[in-house]
């Protein structure tokens, strides 16, 4: 069989799209021995492949046709393993459609009743395959073409586009949403709004690092006990990352974050911090990034757990860093500040029924002192101490905010990049204070530093980039 005996059987029915068609076919044919396969086995079969544009885009497997809508294709891309973006193009779209057509694979969707045929009756279904048998196929050519270096489709739910991204994700096309890492699974809730299945994934089952993005809605997104990525989108969303060490980013509006496990989630006006909340803890230290809006972030720590670093005494930077990776840190590096920390602290020697004490975290904080060893700034309020301290990170210090509590008083959360104010805190003679929005593209601000006589170590060689 050669390549005009499959140009042959195309069946095209909109002639404006003739060249284009043909184009794509013969460019898979002819750089992918895949895709010749699945073209000469139409031949084989003396079928003809017909291609029909419409609204409808989704092939029904194993009927050689095609549907699709060329402008769906403008500014899509597909999410790769690596968290990376790639352009999902009108010839790719193509390729997974006909492999549909021709092979009679699916998508691994199990296929909702009515006007939600074609999708998944949710994204919280157990050991779910969210990858399908197509996109297997799809990768492998594009590995035919383009070799081992190409990037993967991670799953079926991972495309979206441009403006989705920027919107919905905060990001764009040059930043990956992993930092670089891949991960097993890349799910985005793609379910219409009014879908009943919608604005909820729970992946927990799984002990590999997946990337979970909720987008439009109110979600409630649930990790396992890989080290996972979890985007909320718009709307109030409720992360939760379970075990493992994760990075949460609740993006706009008013977002819950919890590093750990939390089995039964409740509104705020409901929850109670003497109640046993241990499991929100998962002892590595998670990254929780609320964005814009007033975020809360639910910690629970045992006062035993960090009395290595009790009081911060002979504080450096390595051991910042080793602390770092058992405690949570809120970062608020891309967001407004606003919000608040519900803390609870374990006691395991108190009487039972007292065993859990409310932090208050949020108020004002009065200046101490600062140690001239480590140049951390120490300050005391009501609820707890917190002591500043310039994290090294990528040659740059950074300031972070350590809440300190419990006896001996030891660190139980970080706050990164911390300005005058954020979360409800305030510390005496601190002139550190956040920009203004419209100063936060690729300015470079010097760090504040406390106004005592002692200050910390190294401020006059801080900068931040925004």
């Amino acid at each position: 069989m050669a390549l005009d005996d499959v140009l042959s059987r195309l069946v095209i029915t909109n002639s404006d799209d003739v060249q284009t068609i043909r184009d794509t076919v013969t460019y898979w044919y002819t750089y992918s021995s895949t895709a010749r396969d699945i073209l000469d086995f139409i031949v084989s079969q003396s079928k003809t492949l017909e291609f029909t544009p419409g609204e409808r885009t989704k092939a029904d497997p194993g009927d050689f046709m095609v549907y699709y809508n060329t402008g769906e294709f403008d500014e899509k891309y597909y999410i790769a393993s690596d968290g990376t973006f790639s352009a999902y193009t009108l010839q790719k779209g193509l390729l997974h459609e006909m492999i549909h057509a021709v092979l009679g694979t699916g998508d691994g969707v199990l296929l909702a009743n009515g006007e939600f045929k074609g999708t998944p009756s949710n994204l919280t279904t157990q050991h779910y395959d969210y990858v399908g048998d197509t996109v297997p196929i799809e990768n492998a050519i594009y590995v035919d073409v383009y070799g081992a270096q190409t990037k993967d489709r991670a799953s079926y739910y991972s495309t979206l586009y441009k403006y989705e991204l920027e919107q919905q994700l905060d990001t764009d096309l040059q930043h990956s949403l992993t930092d670089g890492h891949h991960v097993g699974l890349v799910l985005e809730d793609q379910l219409p709004y009014n879908h009943p299945g919608a604005n909820a994934i729970d992946t927990s089952d799984r002990t590999d690092d997946v990337l979970l993005m909720g987008m439009t809605g109110a979600d409630q997104i649930r990790a396992g006990s890989g080290n996972d990525y979890l985007y909320g989108g718009t709307l109030d969303d409720t992360l939760i990352g379970g075990t493992g060490t994760d990075k949460l980013h609740g993006n706009a509006d008013n977002d819950i974050l919890v590093g750990g496990n939390w089995s039964q989630p409740s509104s705020l006006e409901t929850l109670d911090l003497t109640a046993d909340h241990r499991e929100w803890n998962d002892h590595v230290g998670d990254i929780l990034a609320g964005g814009k809006g007033n975020d809360t972030y639910l910690i629970s720590a045992d006062e035993s757990e960090t009395w290595d670093w009790a009081y911060l005494s002979e504080f450096t930077d390595q051991k910042a860093h080793e602390l770092l990776s058992r405690i949570d840190t809120i970062d608020e590096s891309k967001g407004d500040g606003v919000g608040s920390i519900k803390l609870q602290l374990y006691h395991e020697y108190w009487d039972p029924g007292e065993q859990f004490q409310v932090i208050n975290v949020g108020g004002s904080f009065d200046y101490g002192y600062s140690d001239p060893d480590s140049g951390a700034a120490f300050y005391y309020g009501t609820g707890a101490q917190v002591a500043l301290f310039n994290v090294t990170e990528n040659g740059d210090a950074v300031p972070y905010l350590f809440v300190l509590t419990g006896y001996p008083a030891s660190p139980v959360v970080a706050i990164k990049d911390f300005y005058q104010g954020d979360l409800g805190i305030n510390l005496e003679d601190y002139d550190r204070t956040r920009p203004p929005e419209e100063q936060d593209d690729n300015l470079v601000q010097d760090y504040g530093t406390p106004i005592h006589d002692q200050q910390l170590a190294n401020h006059s060689e801080m900068s931040w980039l925004v």
